[in-house]
């Protein structure tokens, strides 16, 4: 029985993910924008004659160095390598990633509580 009330929770949740998610990313072209902004900004991004420097139309999935004119297709290496709707792409992996800073999140509170335990039990 307490599965059964916790499934409208887990749907709710899901939905209310989902509606935020649709809120920040509105199309293909939009989720292309966003993951090679994240990319430049952690640094994951180079091309193989070294530069980190591109030249990019918004919403395409490949850029060019402006070093060597290479065209690198930054989304070919990632979870999202051939996928036809990059914007269900996108939401399926923004939604893991969230699941795993909740599971850090939770995890990092236990190790700080059982520290505290510990110290305690052991003055």
């Amino acid at each position: 029985m307490q599965g059964n009330k916790q499934k409208p929770k887990v749907v709710s949740k899901i939905l209310k993910l989902w509606r935020s998610f649709r809120r920040r990313v509105k199309t293909d072209c939009h989720a292309a924008d966003l993951i090679f902004r994240a990319l430049i900004a952690a640094d994951l991004l180079s091309c193989p004659c070294g530069s980190c420097h591109f030249n990019r139309e918004s919403g395409d999935r490949s850029c060019f160095c402006t070093e060597c004119g290479l065209q690198i297709w930054f989304t070919g290496n990632l979870f999202f390598r051939r996928a036809k709707l990059l914007r269900i792409s996108y939401a399926a992996a923004w939604e893991l990633l969230h699941k795993v800073r909740l599971v850090l999140a939770i995890g990092g509170r236990r190790t700080v509580e059982e520290r505290a335990a510990n110290f305690s039990s052991a003055g």
